[in-house]
């Protein structure tokens, strides 16, 4: 009986240590998924300027 409870708690240890890599894999998704959105607000401030600069030599 006593093997059985240690197996139990080995088992509940490794599940909280799997629902913890799970929840650090979404945070590293969500880090990536706010990157890629700077990166894309970057770039729209590029074009931008690229089009204000374009705007100012045709004046």
């Amino acid at each position: 009986m006593r093997l059985a409870g240690r197996r139990l708690t080995k088992a509940q240890a490794l599940k909280a240590q799997a629902d913890e890599a799970q929840a650090d894999e979404a945070q590293a998704n969500e880090a990536q998924a706010n990157e890629a959105q700077a990166n894309e607000a970057q770039a729209n401030e590029a074009q931008a300027n690229k089009i204000r600069f374009i705007e100012v030599q045709a004046k």
